[in-house]
Parts: C-alpha cells; sequence; structure tokens
C-alpha cells in the first residue's frame, strides 16, 4: 500500500503528490543510473480549447488563467537526457529558421514563390508542434492542488510504484 505522500500507480498512469519524490528510475525505459531533470508539467482542463471563438489574444489569456502547473524533478537515464535535448534544439531550429527561411523565400523569391513560403510556414509549425511533444519525457493527465496525475512512463518503470488502493483519495 502506497503512503498518501508517495508517488504511485493508477493503470498506465502514475500520480504524484506535491511535495512527493518521483523514484530514481529513468520513466521512460526504467533503468536505474539516471540524473534528475527539472521539467514544469502542464495541464489544461480540455474545456480550455472552447476558447478558441476568442481568437488569438483571448486564448493566450485563457491559457495564462486557467493552466496548472507542477515542477517536478523527472528521472531520465543518459540515453533519454540526450534525445529530449536533441529534441529541444530541433524544436528551436524548426521554429525559429523555418520561419526565417519562409519570409525570406516570399521577400526575395519570385512571385511564384509566396505560395510556397506560406506552405513552408505551415509545414514548419506542424513540426515544431510535433518535436515540441516529443521533448516531453511525461505529460500530464490531469494536475489537481494536490497532486499530478502523468501519463507516458514505461511499464519498467510503473511496475516499481505500489498500485492505487481503495484507502488512497
Amino acid at each position: 500500500m502506497a503512503a498518501p505522500d508517495q508517488v504511485f500507480r493508477d493503470g498506465q498512469n502514475f500520480i504524484v503528490p506535491k511535495g512527493a519524490s518521483v523514484p530514481p528510475f529513468c520513466v521512460k525505459c526504467g533503468s536505474g543510473e539516471v540524473a534528475m531533470v527539472n521539467k514544469d508539467i502542464v495541464w489544461l482542463d480540455p474545456l480550455y480549447y472552447l476558447s478558441l471563438v476568442l481568437g488569438p489574444g483571448g486564448l493566450l489569456i485563457v491559457y495564462l488563467i486557467a493552466r496548472k502547473k507542477m515542477r517536478l524533478s523527472v528521472p531520465l537515464c543518459e540515453h533519454h537526457r540526450k534525445l529530449v535535448s536533441r529534441m529541444r534544439l530541433a524544436t528551436a531550429v524548426i521554429l525559429i529558421g523555418g520561419p526565417a527561411v519562409a519570409a525570406l523565400m516570399i521577400a526575395f523569391g519570385n512571385p511564384d514563390s509566396t505560395g510556397w513560403g506560406v506552405l513552408l510556414i505551415l509545414f514548419v509549425l506542424l513540426g515544431g508542434m510535433i518535436t515540441l511533444r516529443l521533448q516531453r519525457p511525461l505529460s500530464a493527465a490531469r494536475i489537481d492542488d494536490d497532486r499530478a496525475t502523468l501519463k507516458g512512463a514505461c511499464d519498467a518503470f510503473l511496475s516499481r510504484l505500489a498500485a492505487k488502493t481503495a484507502e488512497l483519495p
């Protein structure tokens, strides 16, 4: 049985009470040779996406107000730490370099290159969103005032955690 202040498993998710430490095993492969990487885990209630009708400015304001965030030390092995780092670099290159190349293409290219520039911007944004997702070792299924429910950990990591019991809230 897991104590209320310890990390425990709930199916394919795991729950981290505020102030609890994640066990020192890589969340992606279960390896015991890890370093702790500080990550901000952010969660939005799915109803947030209804605010899309407010436009970009309203969407940003609602995001800043409605998001729930938890700072967490995530255990990652060397391989997965490097993978996260490479994805972070790829995201920066794609989201900064891609629009710059597209803008140059539109500004200095022939009239036919404008359509290609706009298409490039759309592909860059899609690629940026994909690499942004890949650089997160875990994602939040929910964050409450007292705990976070996280998903994305491997079975080898989850098998080391105590299962949720009926006594736990």
